[in-house]
């Protein structure tokens, strides 16, 4: 296996990541890791490889993130919307408690 092909495989896992299409990033990796499961590479290009998929592990662990805090902040959205308060006439606190509608994915 070529040092030019691994690298251009863990290039298009960065743009996929980058791009937030976290499936086809899933894909490519497993493809990545098969490519180097069946042809390791050789000393001098361990190095190289490694600090990219360094890099690009990184940047895995920071579209994670993003994502979980994303999806804490719909959460709390969420919660927000059943939850709505008004205040009546007299300047009172009044609170009425609404169903938002689950969020479903298909």
């Amino acid at each position: 296996m070529s040092r030019p092909v691994v690298l251009r495989q863990i290039k298009r896992v960065k743009a996929l990541i980058m791009a937030g299409r976290a499936w086809e990033a899933a894909k490519d990796v497993e493809h990545l890791m098969q490519l180097i499961r069946n042809h390791p590479p050789g000393a001098e290009d361990r190095g190289a490889i490694g600090a990219r998929l360094a890099e690009l592990h990184l940047l895995a662990d920071a579209a994670l993130l993003g994502a979980q805090g994303a999806a804490e902040h719909i959460r709390e959205i969420l919660h927000a919307a059943q939850s709505l308060e008004t205040y009546d006439n007299q300047g009172e606190r009044r609170v009425s408690d609404t169903t938002a509608p689950q969020i479903r994915r298909y």
